[in-house]
């Protein structure tokens, strides 16, 4: 990623408005799993898709007086385990601070894990696989003055230890399915795989990176998905050892793509054409979406569907982040919205939903989608429901569900919130 995490913490503590509550309606699905939310205090809580009282794990979130501290990025493991960031300023150096907690259930609060001077979060993402008895690894990338490092916190037994693995601007990474591998990709120049086990970058692959971003481990297996270089093109290809197929070659623009869950398939999107589903052994197309402009896209955790964000109709604004509405002047400027569709991969058909204008922790992670796809899930476990923040019109900061189960779903309001993550199970 290359937004600093200095600049995001600031303009977060510059945008912070606290509106009225909503009335909260009661939601008829029951998808199951937890919703980490960050709430319009920034401290965490966590609650049901059906929403009610929610659990506080954070108390001490504050922009107003010292500490002056927020709670950012709620981030599940798929064993059930939350890490969150609290990002604040030393009073004595005015340096940013962050602190990695981790919650053993999601519900209760959580235990120091890592701290930093100078240092501001951006990212992280937790190994799938456990590294042994009581112990996860989870991969952080920050950001100090010199630029993006990122550092492996090990979790284990109820306390934290850490190794910097690299440096890099950007530094993409993803994990490998048994979690003690990483593919990462620096500075535009080169792949190249970390081990956990040795500590150590043990391959740099040929291939060199396209006009591309993050690469993507296949969940399944050792197959790497890849945007490589091809002169003055890029082509998106699986790299298995020294065998690589080229899946879409000469891809004149950007490409941001992403492994099915059961690894039988991939998807990419050039954010000015249409979604394309490609079947991963033979390369043909699977489906793809009729609409153009597509600009993020995830999986359902079963692989059969893909939900998708597209500007609606006359939409205005491209994919930036925009400031929160803090006055009627503001308030009164059209706004940048998107639109939710979800495609059944196996038949091409579509459901499209209502606009909405997302937050600024949405549209951040849209960005980065390709990246945030495999660790911050909008799928609830059971691939019916989406969860996603948005403002409204009236400035207030919404954690909604839309179940899409339904052609002309509405979506619920289960929080005052200005990002939510639902957990793996």
């Amino acid at each position: 990623m290359k937004k600093t995490g200095v600049l995001f913490f600031t303009f977060m503590l510059m945008m912070l408005a606290v509106f009225p509550g909503f009335s909260y309606a009661q939601t008829t699905t029951v998808s199951p799993g937890l919703i980490a939310y960050i709430g319009t205090d920034y401290n965490v809580y966590t609650t049901s898709a059906q929403g009610g009282t929610p659990a506080t794990l954070t108390k001490d979130a504050s922009v107003t007086k010292a500490p002056q501290q927020i709670y950012q990025w709620p981030t599940w493991s798929s064993d059930g385990q939350l890490a969150y960031f609290r990002s604040g300023i030393d009073a004595t150096s005015g340096s940013p601070v962050t602190e990695v907690l981790v919650s053993a259930d999601g519900k209760t609060p959580g235990a120091s894990a890592y701290v930093g001077a100078n240092e501001a979060f951006t990212y992280a993402n937790w190994s799938p696989k456990p590294c042994g008895a009581d112990c996860r690894d989870l991969a952080l990338l920050l950001s100090d003055p010199s630029g993006l490092s990122v550092k492996l916190v090990r979790w284990q037994n109820g306390a934290g230890t850490s190794t910097t693995i690299g440096a890099g601007a950007p530094f993409y990474y993803t994990w490998s399915p048994e979690g003690a591998r990483l593919i990462t990709q620096q500075n535009n120049q080169q792949f190249e795989i970390y081990d956990t086990s040795t500590s150590k970058f043990t391959s740099t692959l040929t291939q060199t990176p396209g006009a591309t971003f993050t690469p993507d481990w296949s969940p399944t297996d050792d197959r790497l998905l890849l945007g490589v270089k091809n002169q003055s093109s890029t082509d998106l290809v699986i790299a298995n050892g020294t065998d690589v197929k080229t899946l879409a070659a000469g891809q004149v623009n950007p490409i941001w793509f992403s492994w099915s869950p059961d690894g039988k398939q991939v998807a990419y999107i050039d954010r000015q054409g249409p979604l394309i589903v490609l079947d991963a052994a033979s390369g043909a197309v699977v489906t793809k979406s009729s609409a153009e402009g597509v600009l993020a896209f995830f999986w359902s955790p079963d692989s059969q569907h893909i939900a998708y964000l597209t500007p609606p109709p006359k939409s205005n604004g491209s994919l930036t982040a925009a400031k929160r509405p803090v006055s009627l002047a503001q308030q009164s400027q059209p706004a940048q919205t998107l639109a939710w569709s979800v495609i059944n991969v196996a038949d091409g058909t579509n459901r499209q939903y209502g606009s909405f204008q997302p937050s600024d922790e949405l549209l951040y992670l849209l960005v980065y989608f390709d990246q945030f796809a495999v660790s911050h899930h909008v799928w609830s476990p059971d691939s019916r429901d989406l969860v996603y923040s948005e403002t409204t019109a009236l400035g207030r900061h919404a954690i909604d569900v839309l179940d899409t189960t339904q052609a002309n779903a509405a979506p619920q309001v289960i929080a005052d919130g200005l990002i939510g993550i639902w957990s793996f199970s």
